[in-house]
């Protein structure tokens, strides 16, 4: 039904607002550590449920990956707003939370690798699961792009290398499944898209390494 299709999306806003609500009232700080649970959540929902549903034909707005896309954007903004967050250890949350809050320190140190990682590899998963395998590689150059452009504007080399790790894994299956398996078409189609981002990158990396370079300085 249309409602479950949706389902997913309300998930992927609900932690956005608990994270709003704790940086504007101190005294529900404790929600931003809810806020983190129910990212996880929401990312777990998107890569493992409802993209290994059925897709409904009969309206357009009922096909999961119509919201799978929209909820993807919209944990991509909650993903930027925990990793901005003040430190998630210290924060009193009431049992059970509270046993795996002891897991918030580790969170703080690698903020990357807990919260927008799973995001990323979520991200690619619901795509493998949501779309025609002949278009696949094309779209998951879109999301390194996608990606690689946050590098820039948030100065996370971390999301660079990720980025390009990826890029990497794409262009292996470019080469030994989309030449031997797709058609002409779509093999064109796939070829000239997945050039035209890399051009894209490339002119970005040129534009913008300033803005790597500056944030490896350190602060005076």
């Amino acid at each position: 039904t249309l409602f479950r299709s949706w389902t997913l999306v309300v998930y992927a806003a609900t932690p956005a607002l608990f994270v709003a609500l704790a940086r504007v009232f101190a005294s529900v700080r404790r929600l931003s550590v809810y806020g983190l649970f129910l990212f996880w959540w929401s990312v777990f929902y998107l890569t493992f449920l409802s993209s290994t549903a059925e897709m409904p034909q009969a309206h357009f707005a009922d096909r999961n990956w119509v919201a799978g896309l929209i909820a993807m954007l919209v944990l991509v903004a909650v993903s930027i707003l925990l990793l901005r967050e003040r430190p998630f250890a210290g924060t009193e949350v009431p049992f059970p939370f509270s046993v795996v809050a002891r897991l918030m320190p580790f969170v703080d140190r690698r903020r990357n690798l807990w919260i927008f990682d799973p995001l990323f590899l979520g991200a690619a998963l619901f795509l493998y699961w949501s779309f025609d395998q002949a278009l696949l590689t094309l779209l998951w150059v879109v999301l390194i792009f996608i990606v690689f452009s946050l590098s820039i504007v948030l100065r996370e080399s971390h999301f660079r290398i990720l980025s390009m790790v990826a890029l990497g894994a794409a262009l292996l299956r470019l080469i030994f499944f989309d030449l031997a398996r797709s058609s002409t078409l779509t093999r064109a189609l796939v070829f000239v898209g997945v050039g035209l981002l890399m051009l894209g990158m490339n002119s970005l990396y040129n534009r913008f390494k300033d803005r790597f370079t500056e944030a490896k300085e350190p602060q005076s």
